[in-house]
């Protein structure tokens, strides 16, 4: 088992994709331990979610649009 360095981020896979630079696969709803800046990259592009990330909070103004 491998030790989880402090700089790692627990994630949740959005959707199925595999990197293409290294060929490896992920499965949606995989909670892969991933290096920060592997994250970085895979949270930009809409792949993966920090693994007890807050929701956002509902705006005043948006929840008075209705």
């Amino acid at each position: 088992m491998t030790m989880a360095n402090s700089t790692d981020v627990q994630a949740v896979v959005i959707r199925d994709f595999t990197d293409e630079g290294t060929g490896t696969a992920y499965k949606a709803k995989q909670r892969p331990t991933l290096p920060a800046g592997v994250f970085a990259n895979y949270e930009a592009a809409g792949l993966v979610k920090r693994i007890g990330a807050e929701t956002p909070a509902v705006t005043e103004s948006a929840t008075k649009a209705n």
